[in-house]
Protein backbone atom coordinates (compact mmCIF):
# COMPACT_ATOMS: atom_id res chain seq x y z
CA UNK A 1 0.00 0.00 0.00
CA UNK A 2 3.03 2.51 1.00
CA UNK A 3 4.93 1.58 -1.98
CA UNK A 4 4.07 4.20 -4.73
CA UNK A 5 3.49 6.83 -2.40
CA UNK A 6 7.05 6.31 -0.88
CA UNK A 7 8.50 6.18 -4.04
CA UNK A 8 7.10 9.16 -5.24
CA UNK A 9 8.43 10.77 -1.84
CA UNK A 10 11.90 9.52 -2.84
CA UNK A 11 11.67 10.31 -6.78
CA UNK A 12 14.09 13.03 -6.40
CA UNK A 13 16.80 10.73 -5.28
CA UNK A 14 15.73 7.68 -6.85
CA UNK A 15 14.27 8.99 -10.52
CA UNK A 16 17.36 7.60 -12.61
CA UNK A 17 16.95 4.57 -11.11
CA UNK A 18 13.16 4.28 -11.20
CA UNK A 19 13.66 5.26 -15.22
CA UNK A 20 16.31 2.07 -16.06
CA UNK A 21 14.41 -0.25 -14.47
CA UNK A 22 10.98 1.33 -16.23
CA UNK A 23 12.95 1.10 -19.31
CA UNK A 24 14.44 -2.46 -18.42
CA UNK A 25 11.21 -4.21 -18.15
CA UNK A 26 9.44 -2.46 -21.19
CA UNK A 27 7.34 0.46 -19.78
CA UNK A 28 9.36 3.03 -21.57
CA UNK A 29 11.52 3.74 -24.63
CA UNK A 30 15.28 4.72 -23.67
CA UNK A 31 13.73 8.40 -25.56
CA UNK A 32 11.60 8.65 -22.87
CA UNK A 33 12.56 11.29 -19.93
CA UNK A 34 14.00 9.87 -16.74
CA UNK A 35 10.88 11.56 -15.20
CA UNK A 36 7.89 10.21 -17.46
CA UNK A 37 9.33 6.94 -16.93
CA UNK A 38 10.11 6.91 -13.54
CA UNK A 39 6.50 7.76 -13.21
CA UNK A 40 4.94 5.50 -15.15
CA UNK A 41 6.65 2.95 -13.06
CA UNK A 42 5.06 3.89 -10.20
CA UNK A 43 1.32 4.04 -12.16
CA UNK A 44 2.50 -0.19 -12.72
CA UNK A 45 3.37 -0.47 -9.00
CA UNK A 46 -0.15 1.01 -7.96
CA UNK A 47 -1.54 -1.63 -11.21
CA UNK A 48 0.24 -4.23 -9.05
CA UNK A 49 -1.03 -3.90 -5.70
CA UNK A 50 -4.90 -3.40 -6.89
CA UNK A 51 -4.15 -6.85 -8.93
CA UNK A 52 -3.01 -8.51 -5.83
CA UNK A 53 -6.03 -7.06 -3.96
CA UNK A 54 -3.86 -4.69 -2.03
CA UNK A 55 -5.65 -2.54 0.44
CA UNK A 56 -5.14 1.08 -1.26
CA UNK A 57 -6.52 3.34 1.15
CA UNK A 58 -5.68 3.37 5.57
CA UNK A 59 -9.56 4.03 5.69
CA UNK A 60 -10.07 -0.05 5.22
CA UNK A 61 -8.36 -0.74 8.06
CA UNK A 62 -10.38 1.85 10.17
CA UNK A 63 -7.76 4.94 10.36
CA UNK A 64 -9.02 8.35 10.35
CA UNK A 65 -7.56 11.56 9.76
CA UNK A 66 -7.00 12.16 13.50
CA UNK A 67 -5.24 8.99 13.64
CA UNK A 68 -2.28 10.33 11.77
CA UNK A 69 -0.18 11.83 13.98
CA UNK A 70 0.48 9.19 15.99
CA UNK A 71 0.91 6.45 13.04
CA UNK A 72 3.34 9.11 11.53
CA UNK A 73 5.03 9.18 15.05
CA UNK A 74 5.45 6.08 15.43
CA UNK A 75 6.38 5.13 11.71
CA UNK A 76 9.32 7.53 12.50
CA UNK A 77 10.79 5.26 15.10
CA UNK A 78 11.54 2.41 12.80
CA UNK A 79 14.53 3.29 12.18
CA UNK A 80 15.23 0.13 10.43
CA UNK A 81 13.45 1.22 7.37
CA UNK A 82 14.17 5.16 7.43
CA UNK A 83 17.83 4.56 7.91
CA UNK A 84 18.22 2.48 4.75
CA UNK A 85 15.83 5.14 2.53
CA UNK A 86 17.23 7.27 -0.05
CA UNK A 87 15.99 10.23 1.61
CA UNK A 88 15.22 11.75 5.01
CA UNK A 89 11.42 11.42 5.95
CA UNK A 90 10.45 13.88 8.77
CA UNK A 91 7.31 13.16 10.53
CA UNK A 92 5.69 15.72 8.56
CA UNK A 93 6.72 14.03 5.79
CA UNK A 94 5.35 10.62 6.78
CA UNK A 95 2.20 12.01 7.94
CA UNK A 96 2.12 13.57 4.15
CA UNK A 97 2.01 10.42 2.92
CA UNK A 98 -0.41 8.72 5.13
CA UNK A 99 -2.75 11.63 4.39
CA UNK A 100 -2.22 10.71 0.75
CA UNK A 101 -4.09 7.42 1.66
CA UNK A 102 -7.16 8.46 3.08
Amino acid sequence: MLLPHVTQFNLDQIEERMAIIARTIGLADKDVPSQDAANQLIERIIEWTKALNIPQDLKEFGVKEEDVPALAEAASKVTRLLDNNPKKATVSDIEKIYKRLL
